[in-house]
This record gives C-alpha cells, structure tokens and sequence, in this order.
C-alpha cells in the first residue's frame, strides 16, 4: 500500500497501487521487457472487465508514457483529469498530463493547462512549476518574473494553509474538513488575484 499514489485531498484513501514506469529496464533486457509488458496489458484488461477502469486508464497512460507515446498518454490522462467519475483521479492525473505536454513541447497547450490547474488548486507545485515552463518556453520573461514575485508574495498563505490542514486531518473529529479546506483554498485564490 506504501507503493501507491496518494491523492492528498483524499485523506488515507490510495487512489493508486500500478507501479509508475516499470517497464523502464535495460535495453538488454528486452524479452523481460516484453513479459512486464505483457503481465501489464493482462492486468489492465482483466481491470477493465472487472469494471474498475480508474486504474486500468491509470495503467494503461503509464505505460504509454513509458514507451514515450506522449500523445497518446496525455488523451488517456485528459480523461482521468476531466472526468468526473474520476475526481479523486484528476490531481494527479493533471500533474501527468502536464508532464505529456512538456515532452510534447505544446507549450501553448502546457501554458492552458497550468492556468486551468492553478484556478483549481490555488500553489500547487506541478502546476506553479508547468507554467514557469510555458513562461520560459515561450520567451515571456516579464510575466514569468511577475509570477515569481506574485508565488514569492504568497508563499506565506500557503504555508499558513498547509499548517492548518494538516492540522485538520489530525483532528479526525473535524466534521468540516471539506468545507475548511475550500475556504481556505479561496482564500489563497483571493490571495493570489490580488
């Protein structure tokens, strides 16, 4: 269960347990490349038959992004992202979409995506992180510095966010929780507007 992937807003729950990229072997390797490849396609589909596609797309994005068909993993990791059945997928589904967009170097795309993330997950780091790439990419040196002084003014909401949900997930007692959060998420969108 330590393996898996963690959706942070999710207390507890494991959103994920498919191990990320492992097909990553040495090219010398190639024949237990392709049983790991095959073991990984039986899983996924026996998945899908079970009706648990989550993992399945989950699954089934990693293992294009292994074989670096970014493509096609950034239309798998659209639909974990947008969908929603999958909410308790998009973070992280967002955070590999992002990365689909960089090897891709579709930075107007990239630049997009990030906005979008940062509107819903106000100082989230892949998301900060994609759009100084765009900015980068892109040649905006003036707005990539004023989202730096903007990130540097509010860095002190998040910490103060962060302290205080943490706070809050000790406490299971906290019949609130939800609603504290997303307080607290507005007012870091408040924050960084303005």
């Amino acid at each position: 269960a330590e393996d898996g992937i963690r959706d942070y807003k999710v207390t507890g729950v494991q959103t994920c347990a498919l191990p990320i990229f492992i097909s990553q072997l040495p090219t010398e390797d190639a024949q237990r490349k392709a049983e790991i490849d095959t073991e990984v396609n039986e899983t996924l589909k026996e998945l899908e038959r079970l009706g648990i596609y989550g993992p399945a797309l989950v699954g089934r994005a990693q293992q294009l992004m292994t074989d670096e068909k970014w493509e096609e993993a950034a239309k798998e990791w659209n639909v974990l992202a947008n969908d929603p059945q999958y909410q308790n997928w998009s973070q992280m589904a967002t955070a590999q979409l992002l990365t689909c967009q960089v090897q891709l170097k579709n930075w107007s795309e990239l630049g997009r995506l990030a906005e979008s993330a940062l509107a819903r997950w106000p100082g989230w780091g892949p998301a900060d992180r994609a759009y100084e790439n765009y900015l980068k990419a892109t040649g905006q040196n003036e707005q990539l510095e004023q989202f730096g002084n903007r990130r540097q003014q509010l860095d002190p909401v998040l910490e103060l966010r962060d302290r205080i949900v943490a706070e809050l997930k000790k406490d299971k007692k906290s019949r609130n929780f939800d609603a504290i959060e997303r307080d607290l998420d507005q007012m870091v969108s408040d924050a960084e507007r303005g």
